[in-house]
Protein backbone atom coordinates (compact mmCIF):
# COMPACT_ATOMS: atom_id res chain seq x y z
CA UNK A 1 0.00 0.00 0.00
CA UNK A 2 1.58 3.59 -1.06
CA UNK A 3 1.02 6.41 1.77
CA UNK A 4 1.38 9.63 1.94
CA UNK A 5 2.41 11.76 4.82
CA UNK A 6 2.18 15.45 5.68
CA UNK A 7 3.93 17.29 8.82
CA UNK A 8 4.80 21.24 8.95
CA UNK A 9 8.39 22.15 9.81
CA UNK A 10 9.35 25.74 10.22
CA UNK A 11 6.53 26.82 9.00
CA UNK A 12 7.32 25.27 5.53
CA UNK A 13 5.13 22.53 4.22
CA UNK A 14 7.75 19.51 4.30
CA UNK A 15 6.47 16.28 2.87
CA UNK A 16 7.23 12.52 3.13
CA UNK A 17 7.74 10.38 -0.68
CA UNK A 18 4.93 8.36 -1.34
CA UNK A 19 6.32 5.97 -3.46
CA UNK A 20 7.67 3.47 -0.87
CA UNK A 21 11.85 4.26 -0.42
CA UNK A 22 12.47 0.01 -0.57
CA UNK A 23 10.35 0.28 -3.79
CA UNK A 24 12.69 2.80 -5.78
CA UNK A 25 15.27 1.04 -4.64
CA UNK A 26 13.84 -2.45 -5.29
CA UNK A 27 13.95 -1.24 -8.96
CA UNK A 28 16.95 -0.67 -8.95
CA UNK A 29 18.42 -4.03 -7.54
CA UNK A 30 16.82 -6.01 -10.04
CA UNK A 31 18.55 -4.46 -12.81
CA UNK A 32 22.51 -4.16 -10.98
CA UNK A 33 21.90 -7.22 -8.81
CA UNK A 34 22.82 -8.69 -5.08
CA UNK A 35 26.79 -8.16 -5.86
CA UNK A 36 26.36 -4.54 -6.58
CA UNK A 37 23.78 -3.67 -3.92
CA UNK A 38 26.46 -5.62 -1.61
CA UNK A 39 28.93 -2.94 -2.38
CA UNK A 40 25.95 -0.46 -1.60
CA UNK A 41 24.98 -1.78 1.87
CA UNK A 42 29.02 -2.33 2.66
CA UNK A 43 29.49 2.00 2.14
CA UNK A 44 26.31 2.65 3.89
CA UNK A 45 27.57 0.67 6.68
CA UNK A 46 31.01 2.42 5.88
CA UNK A 47 30.01 5.50 5.67
CA UNK A 48 27.90 5.02 9.97
CA UNK A 49 30.92 3.92 11.29
CA UNK A 50 33.38 6.77 10.15
CA UNK A 51 30.82 9.51 10.19
CA UNK A 52 27.68 8.20 12.58
CA UNK A 53 25.59 8.58 9.15
CA UNK A 54 25.44 6.05 6.36
CA UNK A 55 25.31 9.92 3.89
CA UNK A 56 27.90 12.41 5.11
CA UNK A 57 31.39 10.39 3.31
CA UNK A 58 30.73 12.17 -0.39
CA UNK A 59 31.36 9.15 -2.22
CA UNK A 60 30.45 8.09 -5.63
CA UNK A 61 28.70 4.82 -5.43
CA UNK A 62 26.44 6.78 -2.74
CA UNK A 63 25.54 9.14 -5.14
CA UNK A 64 24.81 6.89 -7.87
CA UNK A 65 22.21 5.02 -5.99
CA UNK A 66 20.65 7.83 -4.16
CA UNK A 67 20.29 9.52 -6.86
CA UNK A 68 18.15 7.52 -8.89
CA UNK A 69 16.02 6.69 -5.37
CA UNK A 70 15.29 10.35 -4.73
CA UNK A 71 14.84 11.40 -8.46
CA UNK A 72 11.93 8.64 -9.14
CA UNK A 73 10.40 9.07 -5.47
CA UNK A 74 10.09 13.02 -6.22
CA UNK A 75 9.36 12.79 -9.93
CA UNK A 76 6.60 9.69 -9.56
CA UNK A 77 5.29 11.46 -6.17
CA UNK A 78 5.23 14.93 -8.26
CA UNK A 79 3.38 13.33 -10.98
CA UNK A 80 0.91 11.26 -8.97
CA UNK A 81 -0.58 14.19 -7.03
CA UNK A 82 -0.41 17.18 -9.73
CA UNK A 83 -4.04 16.94 -9.33
CA UNK A 84 -5.32 15.56 -6.28
CA UNK A 85 -2.91 17.13 -3.97
CA UNK A 86 -1.17 20.25 -5.85
CA UNK A 87 1.25 21.38 -2.78
CA UNK A 88 2.63 17.72 -2.45
CA UNK A 89 3.21 17.80 -5.97
CA UNK A 90 4.75 21.13 -5.84
CA UNK A 91 6.73 20.64 -3.37
CA UNK A 92 8.40 17.35 -5.10
CA UNK A 93 8.89 19.04 -7.95
CA UNK A 94 10.88 22.30 -5.65
CA UNK A 95 12.99 19.75 -4.93
CA UNK A 96 13.98 18.38 -8.16
CA UNK A 97 14.18 21.69 -9.85
CA UNK A 98 15.53 24.14 -7.22
CA UNK A 99 18.73 21.20 -6.26
CA UNK A 100 21.77 23.68 -5.56
CA UNK A 101 25.27 21.84 -5.33
CA UNK A 102 26.77 21.34 -1.85
CA UNK A 103 29.93 19.56 -1.19
CA UNK A 104 29.55 19.72 2.82
CA UNK A 105 25.68 17.32 2.95
CA UNK A 106 24.25 14.92 1.12
CA UNK A 107 20.91 17.05 1.50
CA UNK A 108 19.53 19.66 3.44
CA UNK A 109 16.85 22.75 2.64
CA UNK A 110 18.39 26.10 2.47
CA UNK A 111 14.94 28.32 4.12
CA UNK A 112 17.22 31.62 3.34
CA UNK A 113 17.54 30.57 -0.46
CA UNK A 114 14.58 28.58 -0.55
CA UNK A 115 16.61 25.78 -2.17
CA UNK A 116 17.50 22.17 -1.94
CA UNK A 117 21.39 21.45 -1.45
CA UNK A 118 23.82 18.73 -1.75
CA UNK A 119 26.03 16.61 -2.99
CA UNK A 120 23.75 13.80 -3.67
CA UNK A 121 22.45 14.50 -7.58
CA UNK A 122 19.25 13.64 -7.45
CA UNK A 123 18.64 16.94 -10.09
CA UNK A 124 21.11 15.86 -12.95
CA UNK A 125 18.47 13.17 -13.85
CA UNK A 126 15.47 15.66 -13.93
CA UNK A 127 17.69 18.34 -15.55
CA UNK A 128 18.22 15.70 -18.56
CA UNK A 129 14.34 15.62 -18.76
CA UNK A 130 13.21 19.16 -18.01
CA UNK A 131 13.63 22.82 -19.87
CA UNK A 132 15.63 25.08 -18.01
CA UNK A 133 16.54 25.86 -14.64
CA UNK A 134 16.03 28.49 -11.84
CA UNK A 135 19.27 30.86 -11.66
CA UNK A 136 19.35 30.73 -8.16
CA UNK A 137 20.64 27.22 -8.46
CA UNK A 138 23.91 28.13 -10.27
CA UNK A 139 23.27 25.09 -12.46
CA UNK A 140 23.69 25.36 -15.87
CA UNK A 141 20.63 23.35 -17.33
CA UNK A 142 20.65 23.06 -21.11
CA UNK A 143 19.84 19.74 -21.43
CA UNK A 144 16.10 18.21 -22.18
CA UNK A 145 14.26 15.27 -23.99
CA UNK A 146 15.81 12.34 -22.23
CA UNK A 147 13.24 9.88 -21.32
CA UNK A 148 13.58 8.10 -17.52
CA UNK A 149 13.43 4.76 -19.39
CA UNK A 150 16.65 6.09 -21.11
CA UNK A 151 18.30 7.59 -17.91
CA UNK A 152 17.61 4.42 -16.46
CA UNK A 153 19.21 2.69 -19.16
CA UNK A 154 22.64 4.07 -17.71
CA UNK A 155 22.04 2.63 -14.02
CA UNK A 156 23.97 -0.53 -14.83
CA UNK A 157 25.99 -2.66 -12.65
CA UNK A 158 29.04 -1.77 -13.74
CA UNK A 159 28.51 2.01 -12.38
CA UNK A 160 29.96 2.67 -9.57
CA UNK A 161 30.39 6.88 -10.02
CA UNK A 162 28.72 9.63 -11.60
CA UNK A 163 31.51 10.37 -13.99
CA UNK A 164 30.70 6.38 -14.71
CA UNK A 165 26.83 7.01 -14.85
CA UNK A 166 27.10 10.31 -17.13
CA UNK A 167 28.99 8.10 -19.70
CA UNK A 168 26.54 5.31 -19.07
CA UNK A 169 23.49 7.61 -19.90
CA UNK A 170 25.13 9.14 -23.09
CA UNK A 171 26.06 5.58 -24.47
CA UNK A 172 22.70 4.18 -23.91
CA UNK A 173 21.18 7.32 -25.33
CA UNK A 174 23.41 8.32 -28.73
CA UNK A 175 25.15 10.34 -26.88
CA UNK A 176 22.54 12.78 -26.82
CA UNK A 177 23.65 16.63 -26.42
CA UNK A 178 27.03 15.47 -24.86
CA UNK A 179 28.36 18.59 -24.43
CA UNK A 180 25.48 19.92 -22.65
CA UNK A 181 25.73 16.85 -20.35
CA UNK A 182 28.93 17.19 -19.79
CA UNK A 183 28.56 20.52 -18.08
CA UNK A 184 25.12 19.98 -16.44
CA UNK A 185 27.66 16.78 -14.12
CA UNK A 186 30.05 19.35 -13.97
CA UNK A 187 28.12 21.92 -12.66
CA UNK A 188 26.88 19.14 -9.76
CA UNK A 189 30.62 18.72 -8.51
CA UNK A 190 31.12 15.41 -10.81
Amino acid sequence: MIKSVNCLKNEKYVYQISIPRNLRYAVHYNKVGRNYWIDVIMQYISNYLNTGTAYDNKNNLTAVVESWGYFVGHTFTERKYRNPAPLVADENLRSLERQRRDDTTPRRYNFTMDVWEGWIPWGIPHDLIDTGEPAVTGIPDLVSGYSIQGIFKGYTNTVTSIPGLRSSILSNNNNSQQLQVNNLVTAYGW
